[in-house]
């Protein structure tokens, strides 16, 4: 073999095994975002479907909460069942996820509505702080909602 070739050869490996190593931490990634977003994720659809304030703002921001009382969670949340109906326990499925700066993680899921043929979009922003993790933003989008 050719030094050329081998100089190739060696190359090639170096990058497939580099490559190998972003996919796999780009699978671990996501996998880490999962283990805290997606339990946090269904216990605020879940709360909605049962209008259950206390369990809406557990998972929220100090931020948040302040913004939110329970008056206006209750208007809108009778407001957003009429249109859309129900949350389909269990079936958001995890779209993406992207880094809204160093602070924030924004996690965009599918999900299933009762009255609502369409997907529901729902995107989720936490903040990336392990220590102290909470829901920075909550929204939602379909067809039925972008009519209102």
């Amino acid at each position: 073999m050719t030094r050329k070739k081998r100089g190739f050869l060696i190359l090639l490996m170096i990058f497939i095994l580099l490559v190998s190593i972003g996919c796999q931490k780009k699978e671990q990634d996501t996998t880490d975002i999962q283990a805290f977003a997606d339990p946090m994720a269904e216990n605020i659809l879940i709360a909605i479907n049962q209008e259950n304030y206390q369990e809406f703002v557990k998972d929220l921001s100090d931020k948040m909460q302040s913004e939110l009382s329970e008056e206006i969670f209750d208007t809108q949340m009778v407001a957003l069942k009429d249109i859309i109906g129900d949350y389909q326990e269990g079936s958001k499925e995890m779209l993406t996820t992207e880094d809204v700066d160093k602070n924030l993680i924004r996690v965009i899921y599918n999900t299933q509505y009762t009255n609502e043929k369409e997907n529901v979009i729902v995107t989720v922003v936490f903040n990336k702080d392990e220590n102290n993790r909470k829901i920075e933003g909550f929204f939602m989008n379909s067809p039925k909602l972008q009519k209102m």
